[in-house]
């Protein structure tokens, strides 16, 4: 099923039970974060939250919509994560040949029910999720918003979801992350000394959310991408002040643009790693128009240290890998992102020793091209071992010789170890007889 919009998706995840209300009225500094915090970390993820009476604003806000697999998955319009393996192993299929439809564009878009002459970014639910969070230029943020811009030469839009600190009733500063897609248009515009459109989106499609959080070499725009997710086109609209593309049926649209290298003051701001990325300077964004349905929800998400939410997306994602990693590298047969290392940082990749070759060629090899290039540790192991955490530490830290199995990218920051077996270790151990004949005759020991 592709959803319309966020409401469409909220809807059915009431219907299944997976969306819990909070009527009671609620502060944005730090007590959200603080309710979905202990949300995300019970059992399986807990429940979607809708909070209806934000204080200081008259907008419902929304956290932990992809907070455990089945939510993922339902998102996507799959029974389980795993099966975004055979699905995108058929898009990559077809990708050679895919030719992105043209946007289904609309000229009275739901995003447009009220046209706001005054634009006051202060009335959105701004939130702080921790102490520190803004302390250095105040205000609060927009956690999952669609950051909308295009490239300055050849006009081809991207969307990422980068976090955005509201300033001011008229301003915001956007936090690129480094050589992202938004940065590096961001610099195109700096060098031609040109004004720069952003279009900041809030709520639309989940599969468009999820695409914009989402990244592999060859994969077209993210328009498109979750058009591929959908099996249809996003439905799009034009802003009203200026050619950018933006999702018909987001919850709220903020139109602006950056002036050529006008930054302010952004952050601290709280992260997944367990500390505070630290306050820099960042793009200021002047609004210019801001649109919205009659009874918009604003999505949020809360960050810091797993599990949260973000895992979950970042799990779909690394079912999405692992075809692709298949289609360019013979020999990979699975792959984990531990939730415990905060997903990108670490992964366990394992292989059919025969057809992949060398492992530490290998390891150089996924460092240098694709997803896995900024894990700082890989640990690649035989197939027929799996690749869980416990396993994978287990062969590696009992049979793995330092100086022959171990591995530093040049410049030292990322670690590889193969932890496949050798020739020395012998047989591995097996049980399988034994194992079946007690399996058949568990009654029977009761215990």
């Amino acid at each position: 099923m592709a959803w319309k919009g966020l409401g469409e998706f909220l809807a059915a995840l009431e219907e299944q039970g997976e969306l819990h209300r909070v009527a009671a009225r609620v502060d944005p500094d730090r007590e959200i974060a603080e309710i979905t915090h202990r949300v995300c970390k019970s059992p399986h993820g807990g429940k979607a939250i809708l909070f209806s009476s934000v204080q200081g604003s008259n907008f419902p806000l929304v956290t932990n919509i992809f907070g455990s697999p089945q939510r993922m998955a339902l998102a996507l319009g799959v029974d389980s994560l795993d099966d975004l393996v055979r699905l995108m192993a058929v898009h990559l299929e077809r990708l050679e040949q895919y030719s992105p439809p043209p946007p289904a564009l609309l000229s009275d878009p739901p995003c447009r029910e009220v046209v706001e002459s005054s634009p006051d970014l202060t009335a959105l639910p701004l939130l702080r999720g921790w102490p520190g969070d803004g302390a250095l230029s105040g205000g609060g943020y927009l956690t999952l918003p669609l950051v909308c811009t295009a490239d300055a030469v050849t006009n081809i839009m991207n969307c990422g979801i980068y976090r955005v600190q509201v300033i001011a009733s008229d301003r915001a500063v956007v936090g690129w992350h480094p050589a992202s897609d938004g940065e590096r248009h961001c610099r195109q515009y700096l060098e031609s000394g040109r004004r720069m459109p952003v279009a900041i989106v809030l709520g639309g499609a989940p599969e468009l959310l999820f695409a914009a959080s989402f990244s592999l070499p060859g994969l077209p725009d993210e328009f498109s991408f979750a058009g591929m997710l959908r099996n249809e086109p996003v439905e799009l609209t034009r802003c009203l002040t200026s050619d950018l593309l933006v999702p018909a049926f987001a919850e709220v649209v903020i139109e602006g643009y950056l002036e050529p290298g006008e930054t302010v003051m952004e952050g601290p701001f709280g992260n997944h790693t367990g500390f505070y990325a630290p306050a820099r300077f960042a793009p200021l964004l002047r609004v210019t128009a801001l649109t919205r349905r009659r009874t918009p929800v604003i999505p949020a998400t809360v960050v810091g240290p797993p599990p949260q939410e973000d895992c979950w997306l970042a799990k779909a994602a690394e079912r999405l890998m692992l075809p692709w990693l298949q289609c360019r590298f013979p020999g990979i047969v699975a792959l984990s992102m531990p939730l415990e290392t905060i997903f990108h940082r670490a992964a366990i990749v394992g292989v059919d020793t025969a057809l992949c070759g060398s492992v530490l060629e290998l390891i150089r090899r996924l460092w240098e091209e694709g997803p896995l290039r900024r894990a700082r540790v890989m640990i690649v192991v035989d197939a027929d071992a799996g690749v869980d955490p416990a396993g994978a530490w287990w062969r590696a830290l009992n049979s793995a010789q330092w100086e022959r199995d171990l591995i530093f990218s040049h410049d030292g920051s990322l670690l590889g170890l193969d932890a496949t077996r050798k020739p020395e270790q012998g047989c591995p151990l097996e049980r399988s007889e034994t194992k079946e004949l007690v399996t058949r005759r568990w009654p029977e020991y009761g215990l």
